[in-house]
């Protein structure tokens, strides 16, 4: 039996998504959502060190750029699930997690709260690993 498939976008976003380069766009970004687990840790313990180096790590200039990455990687790799009616969970999941990484460079920046920064951005940069594993699955397919 046929899948149903709404939109008009439905037969671009399947062939989009069952291409080896949208499988290594998801490999990409889980790998920059592991790079961005790994900034904030040694950020935070370099701080903890040495107060000169982690102003520099914990700019928010830094943190603005890592968001924007994560938007385009999430747009090119997560976005044609969301224009089929069958995948949809995964780009939800994915705009869910940059939401929370969002919210935690909205906590850096004007609450000056980097315990809040960090918890929000550790959240949301697991939840969009978890969103493109979903996607390089082919159970998602």
């Amino acid at each position: 039996m046929a899948k149903l498939q709404n939109g008009a976008f439905a037969p671009l976003a399947d062939r989009w998504r069952r291409s080896r380069f949208a499988r290594n766009f998801d490999e990409m970004a889980i790998t920059l959502s592991g790079l961005c687990l790994v900034h904030c840790v040694l950020s935070a313990l370099l701080l903890a060190m040495v107060a000169s180096t982690g102003s520099v790590l914990l700019s928010p200039g830094i943190h603005e750029f890592g968001l924007g990455l994560a938007i385009l990687f999430g747009a090119a790799s997560l976005g044609p699930g969301l224009m089929r009616s069958d995948t949809r969970m995964p780009g939800l999941i994915g705009l869910v997690g940059i939401t929370l990484m969002g919210i935690g460079l909205v906590m850096s920046i004007v609450y000056d709260s980097h315990s809040a920064e960090i918890f929000f951005t550790l959240l949301g940069v697991a939840t969009v690993a978890l969103a493109h594993g979903l996607n390089a699955t082919p159970a998602c397919d």
